[in-house]
């Protein structure tokens, strides 16, 4: 991406008020109408190995599940190797569990260390510290053996075409909702450890930073790579414009519940931005990516051989944006803006997988 920088648009760009919403029916009293976008913007990423962000990324995941958004096919993978740890280990990790799970901690401090910022205290630092030497030979053997696929990630990544995607990405920043001159900068990739298939994340309050996890992803598979990090760039432009969140807010969601962390805000707004880019090839990035034909047959199949409630809610995501999908491209290529319409009917498909998932 390389959109340009996020936080000298909040003085160029005119702020995102252009709907006001009723409180009968949620329903915006007029839309934003697309416009000409005079983008400063080129897809162009700085891709980054960086020693101590893995180590922060691998120590989490060692401690099994001790959050709602934890990785746990990743988790299972690396503690399977490191097989059993030590007293002197065991008491590293609890201390690095009782400050992950501090309200108000959790991902914020891992994000910290991913972009190495100093710690709020010097009892952070000192547990951090701990960590490190208690588990640095089992890291070090690990980062022997994952550094060098990073370095071919990095340099493939160098090497990718991304500018062929520029035009699309315009596209998807109108559909989105974003004012004129909109700046941003190139933003930082910090290349990570990973399972077999390409993850990534961001933070609202890290404007200018991605995690990919590519490690121990094959290589031919970076159009699926490519397509993660376009829709993690997706997250960027709706962080910094906040559109879409505010017709989130405004919807009126039915009365079923959602558990073990999740929320209808994360819910919905995984399945729109997952409609437009993720590593799969039936999204509007997807059709652009360099995708077999086997490949894009396998993802949109989307049957499933045990009942809906034998999955999670990623599984349920999945569904909901290749529903959504046909009519994501239909607002992209028209250069519509989101509206609280096509919110309305993301809630409605993730209803119907809902209720189908809690039904006997």
């Amino acid at each position: 991406m390389a959109v340009t920088n996020p936080r000298a648009s909040r003085k160029t760009a005119a702020p995102i008020t252009a709907i006001q919403l009723t409180s009968n029916d949620f329903r915006p009293r007029f839309l934003p109408k697309p416009f000409f976008i005079k983008f400063d913007m080129s897809l162009k990423f700085e891709f980054i190995i960086d020693k101590g962000a893995n180590f922060a990324y691998w120590a989490q995941l060692l401690l099994g599940s001790w959050s709602w958004y934890f990785e746990k096919e990743n988790s299972q993978l690396f503690l399977e190797e490191m097989g059993t740890f030590s007293k002197e280990e065991q008491k590293a990790l609890e201390k690095l569990r009782m400050i992950l799970q501090k309200k108000g901690n959790q991902y914020r401090w891992l994000w910290q260390r991913y972009g190495n910022q100093p710690f709020d205290n010097g009892q952070d630092e000192e547990v951090y510290n701990l960590i490190k030497s208690a588990f640095d030979q089992k890291f070090q053997l690990l980062w022997n053996k994952e550094s060098p696929s990073l370095k071919q990630w990095k340099t493939e990544l160098e090497r990718y075409n991304f500018e062929k995607l520029l035009p699309a990405f315009r596209n998807i920043a109108i559909f989105l909702g974003l004012a004129e001159n909109l700046d941003l900068t190139h933003p930082k990739i910090k290349l990570l450890i990973s399972g077999n298939f390409p993850t990534g994340a961001t933070r609202a309050d890290f404007k200018n930073l991605i995690i990919l996890n590519v490690s121990r992803v094959p290589l031919i598979k970076i159009s699926r790579a490519a397509g993660v990090l376009i829709h993690e760039c997706a997250h960027l432009l709706n962080n910094e414009g906040g559109f879409m969140n505010k017709l989130i807010e405004a919807a009126d969601y039915p009365n079923i519940k959602v558990d073990g962390g999740y929320k209808w805000k994360y819910l919905i707004g995984e399945t729109v931005l997952k409609s437009v880019s993720s590593h799969r090839a039936n999204t509007y990035i997807g059709k652009l990516l360099d995708f077999s034909d086997s490949e894009r047959k396998n993802d949109e199949d989307l049957s499933h051989k045990l009942p809906l409630r034998e999955y999670g809610y990623e599984f349920l995501i999945r569904i909901a944006a290749s529903r959504l999908f046909p009519e994501t491209i239909a607002y992209i290529e028209a250069g519509k803006v989101i509206d609280q319409m096509h919110i309305n009917n993301a809630v409605n498909i993730l209803a119907d997988l809902l209720r189908e998932r809690e039904a006997v």
